[in-house]
């Protein structure tokens, strides 16, 4: 949370979109969009990874697109994230995004301890007044 709140000092940022996996809420898609002053970002579905296989869809061309970006260990969930602009220091943006990842020790102490962490807390109480419960799945791109 503290990243969206800090002033933005690096060039010119016209336009982020992807798909987050937050700490707090690992179950669920979390999705930006971002085009010049309109931002916004919402839930939109769980991870295929959180989804009884025998509920998964039955055609293979979808089922490509689900395993095409599979990862041994955690499944579809992942950091998926674009920005584009002019004058970014693409370096800045990386430091600052990393900062925004658990530490191996935070990792290893899995989803319980994870619904602690101050800046999630923040985060989900703003979710969780602005939007219902998103539906089971939605299957990210």
């Amino acid at each position: 949370l503290e990243f969206l709140q800090k002033p933005w000092h690096n060039g010119r940022l016209l336009r982020s979109k992807g798909y987050f996996w937050l700490a707090s809420r690992h179950l669920e898609i979390g999705l930006l969009a971002q085009s010049g002053k309109q931002f916004q970002w919402d839930y939109v579905g769980r991870w295929w990874n959180f989804i009884e296989p025998s509920q998964w869809p039955r055609d293979e061309y979808r089922l490509q697109g689900i395993m095409a970006k599979w990862d041994s260990v955690v499944g579809d969930c992942r950091q998926e994230l674009v920005f584009i602009g002019q004058g970014l220091d693409t370096r800045v943006l990386q430091r600052e995004l990393d900062h925004c990842l658990l530490s191996a020790q935070e990792i290893a102490a899995g989803p319980l301890a994870w619904q602690a962490l101050p800046a999630a807390t923040a985060f989900d109480t703003e979710a969780l007044s602005a939007r219902p419960t998103p539906p089971m799945a939605v299957q990210p791109t």
